[in-house]
């Protein structure tokens, strides 16, 4: 083989890979996040410029799996036009009212880019409906196999969820006709999707909400576990398995969700919260956040009552139980006995809220009104200084009061200003001579403003035995370290991102801290720690 022939293959297959390599890089990919709900069954097409504005060129078929429906192609750089059709021009999409829109236009750069869009309604067809953008229709039948049938259900993802990589939170709702949109709803709508995006532009991290449609006549069967015997039930159980078993490793393996109980919850109205607090009770490890509006307790007969005594308290969870006190004769009683039941198994009033409005009633604008304030609380973000923990720096959060407390063996008291402690009485933490009997002391931050003064344990931070020197005697001495060094004073902690399982980070070359089970620590600039969960 001559030199030349190897040298012109050689060429070749080099502008070969270049030119493949374009062409992966070239791509452009549109995604439609959102289809009105009333959208007939059947396929969408992409037509524009690109393509002769065919429309229904099966080479511009959307595909659509999983929530969203979405194309790769490789359009010349430049403007192009478009629309999405269901097959014709008689189907294209239009706007809520049912009328023709103008083309879709976008300048494509040539590169690797992602359009998402949503559409609005289809021609001839009105779109009356009151969700927002960020919700749509994860599926109109998906298959619920525990009870042989098929459910529509709806998705809320928070509006950054597609332009950051963040993890969420995930509440699982019953009734889901009656949650995001007005056109569906029995009476109403609760307007879940409006208020957390409005609590996300006030700081909140945000949630992702999937909505689980009732049965319709098999409403009552499907949301109680125990059977009424005027009324019905006992698939309770099965509907619950569907959630735990087929729905949420669903939605678990989609989105970006956090899988934890502390950051999964269950909320539901009249039946669905009576199911709820089944669901948490029976799935503890599953369920830890669980908001009952109005539930409807006496439907169970006491048998809720019995189940709570029978399981006892396996998990940290917390219960909020909401709703109006001339709602029926039996309502708060059902719901006072429910909340003592699960005082005298262990749970701790500061895990438990029960809320009685006087004005409430048994309908979707009561519970629309109280969802913000039970999301909050069974979903507490804390302010960014109470989740600092500093060595010898700290800042507080205007209007806010900290006071970090330690439990000695004898329970929680304020740590002051001492020999022992520095910079305590806010939200400052400084430990500068930790005695070797501290191992395994336990330390919390009390947050207090005009609004709240929440004593619950908020953070849990165990000291490992490091150090061995005594009370009062320098933490600048190596004599006290068993490691023979002096940790940095602004290292000298060390993160623990498996409990029990140090990670050297930075110079800091001593073990102080030891995390405890269930939280999160995360290393900052300056070495700060952010410790966040492990709540009682």
């Amino acid at each position: 083989m001559s030199v030349q022939f190897t040298y012109a293959m050689r060429i070749f297959t080099f502008l070969v890979l270049l030119l493949l390599q374009q062409s992966l890089i070239a791509q452009l990919t549109i995604e439609i996040t959102k289809v009105p709900i009333n959208t007939p069954a059947g396929d969408i097409y992409l037509a524009g410029n690109f393509n002769l504005w065919n429309e229904v060129n099966a080479n511009y078929k959307m595909q659509k799996p999983s929530n969203k429906y979405t194309i790769t192609f490789q359009p010349a750089a430049g403007n192009i036009e478009f629309k999405f059709t269901r097959g014709t021009w008689a189907t294209v999409e239009g706007n809520t009212a049912g009328n023709d829109i103008a083309n879709r236009t976008y300048t494509y750069s040539g590169g690797k880019d992602t359009l998402r869009l949503v559409i609005r309604g289809w021609k001839n067809i009105a779109n009356n409906s009151t969700t927002t953008d960020n919700t749509s229709i994860l599926s109109n039948n998906f298959p619920i196999p525990q009870l042989n049938t098929t459910r529509r259900i709806w998705i809320y993802l928070p509006p950054d969820y597609y332009t950051t990589s963040k993890t969420y939170p995930v509440i699982y709702m019953h009734d889901g006709q009656n949650l995001f949109d007005a056109v569906t709803s029995f009476s109403g709508e609760w307007q879940v999707d409006e208020t957390l995006n409005t609590l996300q532009t006030q700081g909140d991290h945000g949630a992702i909400v999937v909505g689980i449609d009732n049965g319709g006549g098999e409403r009552l069967n499907e949301l109680s576990a125990w059977v009424n015997p005027s009324y019905g039930g006992g698939k309770g159980e099965r509907y619950t398995q569907f959630i735990v078993n087929t729905l949420k490793p669903y939605i678990d393996s989609l989105f970006r969700t956090k899988k934890d109980p502390s950051n999964t919850g269950v909320i539901g109205s009249s039946m669905g919260g009576l199911i709820s607090t089944y669901e948490a009770i029976e799935y503890p490890h599953v369920f830890s956040r669980v908001g009952n509006f109005s539930p409807a307790y006496w439907f169970a007969n006491d048998s809720n009552n019995i189940q709570i005594l029978s399981r006892g308290k396996r998990n940290d969870q917390k219960f909020y139980l909401v709703s109006g006190t001339t709602e029926s004769g039996s309502m708060v009683p059902d719901m006072q006995k429910t909340y003592t039941t699960l005082t005298n198994v262990g749970f701790s009033s500061n895990n438990l809220k029960l809320v009685t409005k006087t004005d409430g009633q048994h309908a979707e604008w009561f519970w629309a009104r109280e969802f913000a304030a039970a999301y909050q609380w069974l979903f507490k973000q804390w302010p960014a200084s109470c989740d600092a923990f500093y060595f010898y720096s700290g800042s507080q959060k205007a209007g806010d009061a900290y006071q970090w407390q330690a439990d000695m063996g004898g329970g929680y008291n304020d740590i002051s200003n001492d020999a022992i402690y520095s910079g305590t009485t806010q939200n400052t933490l400084s430990l500068k001579n930790v005695p070797a009997s501290y191992l395994n002391y336990r330390y919390r931050c009390i947050i207090t403003n005009s609004a709240i003064k929440d004593t619950s344990i908020v953070h849990k931070i165990v000291f490992a035995n490091n150090w061995t020197g005594a009370v009062n005697t320098s933490w600048a001495n190596p004599g006290n370290w068993t490691c023979g060094t002096v940790p940095d004073i602004n290292t000298d902690v060390i993160i623990n991102l498996v409990p029990n399982q140090p990670v050297v980070s930075g110079n800091a070359f001593c073990r102080s801290l030891k995390q405890e089970p269930g939280t999160n620590v995360k290393v900052n600039t300056n070495f700060q720690l952010t410790i966040t969960g492990g709540s009682e």
